[in-house]
């Protein structure tokens, strides 16, 4: 009578554990794809910025040469 009864508890346990990996799974890969898209606008915003940048420089160089 032991033995059906330790099988079940063993799959309970495992299909517990499958079930809390999968949901840390789930969260990590949210997590992440969070992260993704801050890099994404921070990389946005930083090229901005040097195109900005760029754009400065070079309007004070045409006006340097038109002089």
């Amino acid at each position: 009578m032991t033995g059906p009864a330790i099988r079940a508890a063993v799959f309970v346990r495992d299909a517990s554990y499958a079930a809390t990996l999968s949901a840390l799974s789930t969260a990590r890969v949210l997590q992440q794809s969070d992260v993704a898209g801050d890099l994404a606008r921070a990389s946005g915003a930083l090229q901005k910025q040097y195109q900005t940048t760029v754009d400065a420089l070079r309007a004070c160089r045409q006006a340097g040469a038109a002089r």
